[in-house]
């Protein structure tokens, strides 16, 4: 767990015990997506990642392209801090371009990121039993969005 050079990557500030953001080359967030899709990475790693690339989106210091690509490294998820945050910065997106001819888009993008686990939970296991519904659940925070059983 943590830092890691073995299969090429290195996860810095290890269990997030530093305050501070970490940004990598473009070719080292890369490096950092199979141990977060195989959830190899530590949950609390995983989690600081994300927020890592969303921090630094929004502070203009990482393209915004470079965040919601890493996010799609998040569909085998299976930790609730994570999703939360995780759909926390993801609304944040969406909040700014709701009103943009974008927006249905990005809410299909999303809900491929969000729809395996949200099957997984709901119990159903093709797309077409489910629909995209607002769903309070500890898991998520209010208002977030999951799949849920037709």
């Amino acid at each position: 767990m943590g830092s890691r050079w073995r299969d090429g990557w290195v996860k810095v500030n290890p269990l997030q015990t530093g305050f501070f953001r970490v940004n990598y080359s473009e070719e080292d967030w890369q490096r950092l997506v199979p141990p977060i899709e195989s959830l190899e990475l530590h949950a609390t790693d995983r989690l600081g990642v994300q927020n890592d690339a969303y921090a630094l989106s929004k502070a203009g210091l990482l393209p915004v392209t470079q965040f919601l690509s890493l996010a799609q490294a998040y569909q085998n998820e299976d930790d609730p801090s994570v999703w939360s945050d995780l759909a926390s910065n993801l609304r944040d997106i969406e909040q700014l371009i709701c009103e943009e001819p974008i927006h249905s888009a990005y809410q299909s993008f999303a809900r491929g990121i969000f729809g395996p686990a949200a099957r997984k939970l709901a119990g159903i296991q093709s797309q077409e039993k489910a629909i995209w519904t607002p769903y309070s659940d500890p898991l998520f925070e209010p208002g977030g969005v999951i799949l849920t059983p037709t």
